[in-house]
C-alpha cells in the first residue's frame, strides 16, 4: 500500500485541514489484527496505521491518511474472485435486495431504469431485472465484469466519479455499502445527480459511525470484549475498514448540500449476524432497540443506515441567474430583503438595516459587492460583501426565498461571494478575514456558511452567531469552492 506521507489529507467536505483524533492507530491496529481481514476494503484501509479524526470545522469523520483513487482501482484490478464464496454471498443477499427493491417500488410507483454502483457480480441488477426493471451495474473490478457477462448480467467496468452514462439516464441509483469508501464522495454525488433523472431516487446503505464509536467506547474485558469484537466483525465494522465515517445528521447535510431533497434516513434492518441462535437473538434485539428509539426520538441508532433522497428537478434552475447589483435594482432588492426578515420573525429597523437605504453606496462604492438571484423578474436570493477595511470583509444579507431553498441556489450565491473574496485576497496579496453573522432562525444559511469554511467564533447577547475564516493570498490555499 503506497501512501503519500507528505500530502496533507484535508476534509473532503469543507477542505479544512484542522481535525482532532477520535480513534488512535493503536486501537485500529488491534481491531485489524482481530478481524483477520480478507475483504478488499480491509486491504485498502488497514494495511497501514492511521488515525480516525473528526474535522474541527464540519464534523466529518475520516482517516488522516488515505490511499489515492488510482491505488484503490489497482487493488480492485488485482482482486481474485472466489466463486464458491461469491455464490454463498449471493444466496444470503437475495432476500435483502428483494426487500430493498420492494421499498424502492413503493416510493417510485413504477419500474424504470436502475443503476447499481459497486455492483460486484451484478446480483442487484439481476434481481431487479427479474422484477421487471431495466437494470445495470457498474464495478471497478474487471474480473466481476467478466463473470457477470457470462451470466448475461449487464455490468460495466468503471468507477465514479467518471460515470460512463448520459445525463438523466436513470430513475433510480443504488449505492450500497460503497459510499464510505469513495475517495472523493463530493464529486461522486455530483455525478450521481447528473445521471439521475429529475426527481430520480438515490438509495444508499451507509455505515453509522455513531454506533461504532459508542460500542467501542464501552469499557469491556474478557469474554464480553471478545463478544463485542465478534459482533462488530459480523457487522463489518471492526477496525472501521472505511475511509470515512458518517453520522446520521452529517450524511443528511452532505446529501442536502449537493442538490438532493426529501431525504429519509432509516435504521437498516439487520438480516444476518451469525450462524447460531445466540447471534440471531442479538440481531433481533439490535433491530428492536433501534426501531423503538426511532419511534420515540426519531434518532438513528442502528449499525447501518438506509437512505433515500430525491434528485432535485434540474429544470427548475434553468431560468435562474445570478446578477450583480445595479442602481435600478434598489427598490426590488430592498423589498425582497425586508420580506425575508419578516419570514424569519424580524422587523425592518432603520438602526440595524441602514445599508438597505442605499445599497450601491454602502457596498459597491466602498469596494464591496452585492449579488442577487432572479427567476425572470422575480428576486429569489441575495448576498452582499461589505468592506470593513483592507484586511476584513463581512458577508451580509444572505437570504434565499424558502420556495427556492434546497435547490442549489444558496450554494450559487455563496460561491459567488467567496469567489469575490478570493479574488480580493489575491489582488491585495495579503490575508483577508471573512466575517458573517447568522441566527439559529436561518439554519440553512448557517449551514451553508459553515460549509464554505466559516467557523463559529462567538455568540452575541442577541443570540447572533458570529462566524469567520481567513483567506490567504496563495492560490493553492484559498477557499476551495466545491
Amino acid at each position: 500500500m503506497s501512501i503519500n506521507k507528505s500530502k496533507e489529507y484535508s476534509c473532503e467536505d469543507c477542505q479544512s485541514s484542522k481535525n482532532s483524533p477520535i480513534i488512535p492507530p493503536e486501537t485500529l491496529f488491534r481491531e485489524w489484527r482481530v478481524r483477520k481481514p480478507k475483504a478488499l476494503s480491509d486491504m485498502v484501509q488497514t494495511g497501514y496505521k492511521t488515525t480516525i479524526v473528526g474535522c474541527d470545522q464540519c464534523g466529518l469523520v475520516y482517516r488522516d491518511e488515505r490511499p489515492e483513487a488510482d491505488e484503490i482501482l489497482r487493488l480492485y484490478e488485482e482482486e481474485k474472485l472466489n466463486l464458491d464464496y461469491a455464490e454463498r454471498w449471493k444466496k444470503s443477499w437475495i432476500p435483502i435486495y428483494n426487500r430493498i427493491l420492494t421499498g424502492i417500488e413503493k416510493k417510485t410507483g413504477h419500474k424504470g431504469i436502475l443503476l447499481d454502483i459497486g455492483s460486484q457480480l451484478g446480483l442487484l441488477p439481476e434481481i431487479a431485472r427479474s422484477r421487471g426493471w431495466e437494470a445495470y451495474g457498474i464495478d471497478p473490478s474487471d474480473i466481476t465484469a467478466r463473470e457477470s457477462s457470462k451470466l448475461n448480467i449487464p455490468l460495466v467496468q468503471g468507477a465514479s466519479p467518471q460515470l460512463p452514462f448520459a445525463e438523466n439516464s436513470f430513475d433510480v441509483v443504488t449505492c450500497l455499502t460503497v459510499f464510505e469508501n469513495l475517495p472523493h464522495f463530493t464529486e461522486d454525488l455530483q455525478q450521481l445527480r447528473r445521471v439521475l433523472k429529475p426527481n430520480g431516487l438515490l438509495v444508499l446503505k451507509v455505515a453509522n459511525f455513531d454506533f461504532y464509536e459508542k460500542i467501542t467506547s464501552l469499557s469491556l474485558s474478557g469474554k464480553l470484549a471478545h463478544l463485542r469484537d465478534e459482533i462488530l466483525i459480523n457487522l463489518h465494522l471492526l477496525g472501521w475498514p472505511y475511509q470515512y465515517g458518517f453520522r446520521p445528521e452529517k450524511i443528511r447535510d452532505i446529501i442536502d448540500i449537493h442538490g438532493f431533497n426529501k431525504i429519509e434516513i432509516l435504521n437498516y434492518p439487520l438480516a444476518y449476524l451469525g450462524n447460531n441462535k445466540f447471534f440471531d437473538n442479538i440481531r433481533k434485539l439490535i433491530n428492536a432497540i433501534s426501531s423503538t428509539i426511532k419511534k420515540a426520538t426519531d434518532k438513528i441508532t442502528s449499525p447501518w443506515m438506509e437512505i433515500y433522497a430525491r434528485n432535485e428537478d434540474k429544470t427548475k434552475n434553468k431560468n435562474i441567474e445570478i446578477t450583480p447589483f445595479y442602481l435600478k435594482d434598489q427598490l426590488i432588492v430592498k423589498d425582497f430583503v425586508i420580506q425575508s426578515l419578516k419570514q424569519m420573525g424580524f422587523k425592518y429597523n432603520n438602526r440595524y438595516d441602514f445599508d438597505l437605504e442605499d445599497i450601491n453606496t454602502f457596498y459597491l462604492q466602498n469596494g464591496g459587492a452585492f449579488f442577487f438571484l432572479k427567476e425572470g423578474e422575480k428576486i429569489i436570493g441575495t448576498i452582499g460583501i461589505e468592506i470593513k477595511d483592507e484586511n476584513v470583509v463581512e458577508i451580509k444579507r444572505f437570504y434565499v426565498d424558502p420556495a427556492y431553498q434546497n435547490m442549489g441556489n444558496g450554494n450559487s450565491l455563496a460561491r459567488e461571494a467567496l469567489s469575490f473574496c478570493n479574488d480580493l485576497a489575491q489582488k491585495n496579496d495579503k490575508p483577508l478575514k471573512v466575517k458573517a453573522t447568522s441566527t439559529t432562525r436561518s439554519k440553512i444559511i448557517l449551514k451553508m456558511l459553515k460549509r464554505y469554511g466559516l467557523q463559529v467564533v462567538d455568540i452575541s447577547p442577541r443570540n447572533e452567531i458570529l462566524l469567520e475564516t481567513i483567506i490567504t493570498p496563495q492560490r493553492d490555499r484559498a477557499i476551495v469552492l466545491p
